[in-house]
């Protein structure tokens, strides 16, 4: 054989392996984690427990990070990393607990019925991405001139991001609430949630009243899948992935965290510069499509917009800016005020009792996150983080039968906001 032939062979086996299709990942198993509770009693114990995030290549994920002493924790723990971490405990006396013994158990608990019934769309389980959009679509197309879609971009793999527009108005100028949902991939209540909140806005806008006005007073521009990626990603290979799924230039590791990712006081704190970890807040800010492209819509609606509100689990929360700071915006009285207002709609619906505050008075720091850009930046006066039930025991993998009440008061919470601004 010539050399002209073993070039071309060379040159043609060279190719093929340049253009293989990248192996798909092997779907994660929560086989034998457990999950801890732990009770910090001192400041420097709470502060030692948020370090344990240096252990997240073992496999330690802090779920739940303590902020004042007698707060608790909730941690996700693998086999490999429980002696570590219950060593951890017993040298620095932090008492502690284990309240899952089979993670994987638990996930497979929750995805039962919604496996069961995977490609119809219901507003009683979990959908996919493009069940979601068909849905936006087809709820659109049945809403008439109160409805419509705008696709604002594109994922890193290059799916649709849509938002359903709900109002009567057609000026650029009037009033307006922007709602996201699905920004870390595995809080799945929290597009399910949005998705809910669409109905009500579409369809019991001729049967209640209050919708009536709602729709009336303000044009709604609702996101429910924010990160889709990251989302389908969570549903079929890892239920408790958080970040996007953009390559990291120079790492194995995917994603950056969506809701560190926005350029106001990126990266000052509670946010990581290893692509590895969980709080990525990416090479640059704005650096995933999937950000970028709401920032320029909602600066796009700017001036009309009162109102935003990002839907996240867990904790029962209503935050509040800054994220960045302890201080707090000199109209936080007024941000206070409709936060009460809507824990006082959730809390008429099934008793539940959501705090309100700043979030890093009452939860933990964590700049470049969307509120604080809508406030700072685009100017929004009210704006919000909602993290929806539960307050720990199921945490990110909230099951189907929770979804409707989950649903019913995050709905009911909303509502009263928006009559409190109105």
């Amino acid at each position: 054989m010539g050399l002209l032939c073993h070039i071309l062979i060379l040159a043609i086996g060279f190719t093929l392996v340049a253009s293989a299709p990248e192996k798909p990942p092997v779907k994660k198993s929560y086989r034998g984690h457990k999950i801890y509770k732990a009770l910090p009693g001192t400041r420097d114990q709470a502060e030692l427990i948020n370090r344990l995030e240096v252990l997240e290549h073992l496999g330690v994920d802090v779920w739940r990070r303590p902020k004042t002493p007698g707060q608790e924790v909730t941690l996700s723990v693998s086999p490999r990393a429980r002696g570590n971490v219950e060593r951890f405990f017993k040298q620095h006396a932090i008492p502690y607990s284990i309240v899952i013994h089979d993670l994987q158990s638990m996930i497979d608990s929750s995805y039962e019925s919604t496996e069961a019934t995977s490609y119809a769309f219901s507003l009683t389980q979990y959908n996919r991405h493009d069940d979601i959009n068909d849905w936006l679509d087809s709820t659109a197309s049945s809403c008439g001139s109160r409805c419509s879609i705008e696709n604002i971009g594109t994922s890193t793999n290059g799916r649709t991001l849509k938002v359903i527009k709900i109002g009567k108005s057609s000026s650029s100028n009037s009033k307006a609430i922007w709602v996201d949902a699905g920004i870390h991939a595995r809080e799945w209540i929290s597009p399910a949630a949005s998705l809910y909140l669409i109905d009500k806005l579409v369809n019991s806008y001729n049967s209640d009243s209050t919708v009536r006005s709602l729709v009336d007073a303000f044009d709604w521009y609702i996101l429910p899948s924010s990160n889709p990626d990251g989302y389908e990603y969570s549903y079929v290979y890892d239920r408790l992935w958080r970040k996007t799924r953009s390559r990291n230039s120079g790492s194995s590791c995917f994603g950056a965290d969506p809701n560190r990712n926005w350029d106001y006081k990126w990266m000052l704190t509670g946010a990581s510069s290893n692509p590895c970890s969980d709080t990525y807040a990416g090479s640059i800010a704005f650096s995933e499509p999937e950000t970028t492209a709401m920032k320029d819509f909602m600066l796009s609606k700017s001036s009309s917009l009162n109102m935003y509100i990002s839907i996240h689990a867990y904790g029962q929360y209503i935050l509040t800016p800054w994220g960045y700071t302890e201080d707090l915006p000199s109209d936080y009285n007024d941000l206070e005020y409709v936060g009460n207002e809507g824990a006082a709609g959730i809390r008429g619906v099934n008793g539940r009792s959501f705090t309100v505050g700043s979030s890093t008075r009452v939860l933990y720091a964590a700049a470049g996150a969307s509120d604080d850009w809508a406030k700072a930046v685009a100017g929004i006066k009210y704006s919000y983080t909602l993290e929806l039930r539960d307050t720990g025991y199921w945490g990110f993998v909230l099951p189907v039968s929770q979804i409707t009440p989950a649903c019913e008061e995050t709905y009911a919470g909303i509502v009263r906001m928006a009559q409190a601004i109105m």
